[in-house]
């Protein structure tokens, strides 16, 4: 009977386990390191941004660059920088 018990345990929690939410993105943990890996070369660390845009921070991001706000919150479909990224114009190369 005892054998029984921890595998019965275990079984009772999976459904709890398994509709646990997965963690929020943020922008520093999840969005930051691959606009690190692609895009800061041209648009965050060097002291001469490409078109303005700084991609380092949340604030910058929202805020744009020369050809103005890069994404609006909440509607991709709006966001200039999905535009690029989508259509394959950014990365360069």
């Amino acid at each position: 009977m005892r054998i029984l018990a921890v595998p019965t345990l275990l079984i009772g929690l999976l459904p709890s386990l398994s509709t646990a939410a997965p963690p929020a993105l943020t922008f520093e943990r999840d969005v930051r390191a691959i606009f690190k890996a692609h895009c800061f070369e041209c648009h965050g660390d060097t002291d001469k941004l490409k078109g303005g845009l700084d991609l380092r921070l949340k604030r910058f991001l929202i805020a744009g660059g020369e050809s103005g706000a890069s994404i609006v919150v909440g509607k991709p479909g709006e966001s200039l920088l999905i535009e690029r990224v989508a259509t394959g114009e950014m990365p360069p190369g």
